[in-house]
Formats: structure tokens, sequence, C-alpha cells
């Protein structure tokens, strides 16, 4: 399996937080961060870690429309959400790479995956109640019909509510990935708008 974050790929990264974003899209940095993504989702996949290769996927998809929005938008964009995007794709890409290299497999094998995503985090707020939005609430938020909503929903990797399914709630990482999304995709600016700012506005921690 290729290096997961080779040098190469850790320069344009960096490049997003410095150089003006119509410059990084059009750059040949860009142009083999996006192979090197491409193929990487594919060499997951073909391992049966698809899961992983939807995060890469996912992770790539997002800082490109941040991107693409810091380059056509007419006035500033929220740096921060930029920001976020590319460190985002970097945890990713790194988190890959530190497993493969606590395997000690060569680049050529891609068995260290097998167990990848097994892992987790040390999570700091074990113990604390997570916070969740209503769908109520997330609606009125963006002022996205439940179609639309879902629609995000999905392009965002996140679970939707089933058919009749009542009190449903999206936990803040998952509500914030859907708004972060809309912000990316929507060709509305006044939605767009709304999101950033629900963004700016988390919701206090609820049972």
């Amino acid at each position: 399996m290729r290096e997961p974050f080779p040098e190469h790929v850790c320069q344009t990264l960096e490049a997003c937080h410095r150089d003006p974003a119509r410059y990084v899209l059009s750059s040949r940095g860009w142009a083999d961060l996006r192979e090197h993504c491409g193929e990487l989702t594919v060499e997951l996949d073909a391992l049966g870690r698809r899961p992983i290769a939807q995060r890469v996927d996912r992770d790539y998809a997002r800082l490109h429309g941040q991107l693409r929005e810091a380059a056509t938008a007419a006035s500033a964009t929220d740096g921060l959400l930029l920001t976020d995007a590319v460190e985002e794709l970097a945890s990713t890409l790194a988190a890959i790479q530190r497993f493969r290299a606590r395997a000690s497999i060569p680049a050529g094998d891609g068995a260290a995956l097998h167990n990848l995503g097994a892992e987790s985090e040390p999570d700091p707020g074990a113990g604390k109640p997570s916070r969740t939005l209503t769908v109520a609430t997330l609606l009125e938020w963006t002022t996205l019909s439940h179609s639309a909503l879902n629609k995000y929903a999905q392009l965002a990797g996140v679970q939707t509510p089933r058919r009749g399914e009542r009190n449903f709630r999206y936990g803040w990482p998952d509500a914030r990935k859907i708004l972060e999304t809309v912000i990316a995709n929507a060709s509305d600016r006044r939605i767009r708008d709304k999101c950033r700012a629900a963004l700016g506005n988390p919701p206090e921690i609820t049972q």
C-alpha cells in the first residue's frame, strides 16, 4: 500500500493554510493530493476498510468544498472552517500512517490496515453527557426542508432518522458535519450564512 501521508501531501496541506485558495486549487500539488486521496481510497476499499476509505473521501471532499468557496466568494470566508477541514484530512492520513508504522509493515503490504478503526482515541469528554440536537432544532437553524436536511446529512455521511422514527437526535459532531456540508454545497447564500451562525452557537449539553 502507498505511503498514506507522504511529504508532498503535507506540503500541499500547509499551502492550504498559507496560499490563496485559487492558487492552491490550480497547483500541481493539489492535483497530486486529489490523485493520492483517490488512489488511497480505492486501496483501502479493496482491503475491506470501506469506513476508513469513506472517511478519506469525505475529508478530501470537505476540504475541496471549503477551498472552492474561498476561491469564489466575493467577501472573506470563515477561515476557521477551512483550517478545520485541512486539519481533519491531515489527521485522518496521519492516523493511517501511525497505525501502519506501529505494525511495522512495509509500504507495499496492506495487511497493517486490517484492524484500523478498531482502536479508539482517548475521549476527553468520557463520562460527560453528549451534546445533541433534535431534528426540529436543526431544521430551525438551517431553514431547510426535511428532505433537504436528509440529503445533506447523507452527503455528510451522517445517519438519518428512519421513516416514522420519533425523538431522533443528532450528536453535535454529526450536526456539525451537516452544517459544514450545507455551507460547502448550498447555492443559497442565506442558508449558508445561517449555518455559519449555527456553527458559532453550539447547543448546550443535554441529556
